[in-house]
């Protein structure tokens, strides 16, 4: 009587499970029959079996799946788009806070090249002589391509988890080695890493009261500076302004958004359209209209938000662009953490200028084109671009 008691469980539980193995199945196939990627699907996990099964070493399991993550956004061929690991994450954040670790310089993708978008003020990069438009082809003697891009940025800066206490004197945080095309020819640079602290706004009163306030990047806080140095200038009783916004990578869209606030009135400052044709419109409030002349420095290291703020400015005729065409930047991305701390940036929209013009890889015109003269900036400290701004405000104050 036990023996039969514990057959017939036994049949109960097989049935059971061949039940749940059935229904499976045919959920699975329903899937597959109702989704056309549903295949590729199935495909994809009959390789991950297959690789867990037979590789000729052990298998991370946790790193198969991160690499099949990242497989899934390098096959969108967008460089901006990516998925980043909790640690990735983390790293990525540091980069609008306005403090890092590295030779202070920033890269992007132009033409499927590692390209120098602009060196940071005063850093490391800049004081050997990196330039905007340099094309970086290796780093520490390891050639990097354009997909490749946050790699080859980790192997040049040190996480601000590694900072090191500075008490006991510098930091050492070692050199690295950067190989860049430049007009044709390769040039080498050894350069040392150091521990630099953004400050993104600096204001000086130049000749006749011409206000001249530099933006360096759109990071947190960068805004309410602009806006505290831009009192200022209203206190010293400023007939102009300009706007310094060479190699300014960009950053933050709704920095922009508000510095845009302070100086133009209430305006159209760029649109934004996703891929089904929706439009938003960005729009500064009333209010805050300079009033005076102002004139906007840009150059090839001027890119995204940069170019956001300088589109806003020469179409609602607000100011004069001078200088060098920009970079051509004109994508949107949005960055999303998930439960596990990983996370991905993915380009979302593509924005317009006010009237309407894409400028994505083609950049934006100055109204008065001038190159800088760099034998006349080494030599002699004569900006040629600023001299320009200077003398086209003062004709517009004689004009008054």
């Amino acid at each position: 009587m036990k023996m039969t008691k514990f057959k017939l469980m036994l049949y109960t539980m097989v049935i059971i499970l061949m039940t749940n193995i059935l229904t499976v199945r045919y959920q699975l196939s329903d899937y597959v029959e109702s989704n056309p990627n549903g295949k590729d699907m199935l495909n994809l996990m009959e390789l991950k079996n297959v690789v867990e099964d037979e590789f000729y070493t052990d298998i991370d399991e946790e790193e198969l799946i991160v690499g099949m993550k990242k497989g899934l956004f390098q096959g969108l061929n967008d460089p901006y788009s990516e998925f980043y690991t909790k640690e990735e994450m983390n790293e990525l954040k540091e980069q609008t806070t306005g403090e890092l670790i590295g030779i202070g310089v920033i890269v992007g993708i132009k033409d499927d090249n590692i390209v120098v978008i602009s060196p940071i003020k005063d850093s490391p990069a800049m004081r050997v002589g990196l330039k905007a438009g340099d094309i970086i082809s290796k780093v520490n003697g390891k050639e990097y391509k354009a997909n490749e891009l946050s790699d080859a940025v980790k192997e040049i800066k040190v996480p601000l988890s590694e900072k090191k206490s500075s008490l006991l004197g510098k930091v050492d945080y070692g050199k690295v080695k950067i190989e860049v095309l430049r007009e044709g020819k390769e040039r080498e640079f050894e350069i040392q890493r150091e521990e630099i602290s953004l400050q993104t706004v600096e204001y000086k009163q130049l000749e006749n009261k011409i206000g001249y306030i530099a933006i360096s990047q759109f990071a947190d806080g960068t805004a309410k500076d602009f806006v505290k140095e831009l009192e200022t200038s209203k206190k010293n009783d400023d007939r102009a302004l300009i706007i310094d916004l060479r190699n300014n990578p960009g950053g933050l869209l709704n920095e922009v958004q508000d510095v845009a606030d302070s100086i133009m009135g209430e305006a159209t400052i760029v649109y934004t359209q996703d891929r089904n044709g929706k439009k938003q419109y960005i729009k500064s409030r009333d209010g805050g209209e300079l009033n005076i002349p102002l004139v906007v420095l840009i150059n090839e290291g001027s890119a995204s938000a940069s170019e956001v703020l300088s589109g806003a400015v020469r179409d609602n005729e607000i100011g004069t662009l001078v200088g060098e065409k920009t970079f051509g930047k004109a994508l949107v991305q949005t960055v999303r953490q998930l439960s596990d701390g990983s996370g991905f940036k993915l380009t979302v929209q593509q924005y317009f200028t006010p009237r309407g013009e894409n400028i994505n890889h083609k950049g934006i015109v100055p109204d008065v084109e001038v190159k800088l003269d760099e034998n006349q900036l080494l030599k002699n400290q004569v900006d040629t671009q600023l001299q320009k701004a200077i003398e086209i405000i003062q004709t517009k104050l004689n004009q008054k």
